[in-house]
């Protein structure tokens, strides 16, 4: 795999070189002005190709897959990758997810990448939204480092920043620091940056968790629809809870119903069967049941493949669940999207 940074760098250079040589032999009488204007251009037009087809550095937001499909993707750490595609029996995931830390750098995590590979990354991105820290513009200079990382990357990402933000334990971004007014101008401040930046393939993700705490429903964290690009929720099934993940207040259902009355495609972010629970494809028909019920809605559902000693979410650790995994992506329940393009 080809850093993207290595790539982009021997792109530039080459569009270089051809320059020089054509403005030599302009200087050597071998061309005419005009003519040198017309080759340069040819030359950086075919240099860039990779753009026009939406693969390369300035392409779109990741595209949105058509109703009744979904990417499938994964939030795992790097050494179980390979464990994970083998149980799910997929080349590669559509979606790789991983963290970028308070003050962290997003090239940390993209240049694990090729833009090329249609593995598009998920970056959720802690900030610290107290105290008025982003309103202020007192990390302008930060966010627009970031930005220009995400744009320099240049093929489709996902961006979660302050995911979770209606629970009680995020907080940097949640109550009681963090108002829902707050979270919502200080989200709408860094999509604001980015735009300044010029970025353009970055899809905004909005991710709340799958059940309502404190006084407020989940809406009262919504930024606008001018502000997110992907809905997204956070859920994980259990036995001891049996379907209120579906159906209670801002559970699962109302999410997907939320995501459907703003027009918005939706993600399940988070989302995993569960040790000690009964190893079985319990969860996973609940997920698969759930994105076939709201197919013009549910787009991706990226699998949480952490363990501990409490929960272990691994997939290697879940024969008969994966089992039951491979069935579902195999047998289009929804039809399963195992690449990401960029929207034109």
């Amino acid at each position: 795999m080809i850093p993207h940074r290595l790539a982009a760098t021997a792109v530039a250079a080459a569009a270089l070189i051809v320059t020089v040589c054509v403005l030599l032999a302009v200087a050597l009488g071998g061309s005419s002005p005009d003519a040198a204007a017309s080759a340069v251009a040819s030359s950086h037009s075919a240099l860039s190709s990779d753009n026009a087809t939406g693969t390369g550095p300035g392409s779109g937001p990741p595209q949105v897959p058509a109703n009744g499909s979904a990417y499938i993707g994964l939030d795992g750490d790097p050494d179980t990758i390979g464990a994970f595609d083998a149980e799910a029996g997929i080349g590669k995931p559509a979606i790789r997810g991983g963290y970028v830390p308070v003050g962290g750098d997003f090239a940390s995590f993209l240049d694990d990448f090729d833009p090329r590979q249609g593995t598009a990354p998920m970056v959720s991105w802690k900030i610290d939204f107290t105290a008025g820290k982003v309103t202020s513009g007192r990390l302008d200079g930060y966010l627009r480092k970031q930005a220009d990382e995400a744009r320099t990357y240049g093929g489709p990402v996902f961006l979660r920043p302050d995911w979770e933000m209606n629970g009680n334990w995020m907080q940097l971004w949640s109550l009681p620091a963090v108002t829902p007014a707050q979270y919502v101008a200080s989200w709408q401040h860094v999509v604001d940056i980015f735009r300044h930046e010029g970025v353009h393939n970055v899809a905004f993700v909005w991710s709340p968790n799958a059940a309502r705490y404190w006084q407020y429903a989940e809406s009262a964290w919504y930024p606008g629809d001018q502000y997110v690009s992907w809905f997204a929720v956070d859920g994980y099934p259990r036995v001891s809870s049996g379907t209120s993940i579906l159906t209670e207040p801002d559970g699962l259902n109302a999410v997907a119903q939320l995501a459907h009355a703003h027009g918005k495609p939706l993600m399940l972010a988070e989302w995993a069967a569960t040790l000690p629970d009964p190893d079985d494809g319990w969860a996973f028909d609940l997920v698969f049941d759930w994105a076939k019920a709201y197919p013009d809605t549910v787009k991706a559902l990226v699998y949480f493949d952490y363990g501990t000693a409490d929960n272990d979410h691994l997939l290697s650790d879940h024969p008969a669940g994966a089992a039951e995994f491979r069935y579902l992506i195999d047998h289009g329940h929804p039809k399963a999207v195992l690449s990401v393009a960029a929207a034109q």
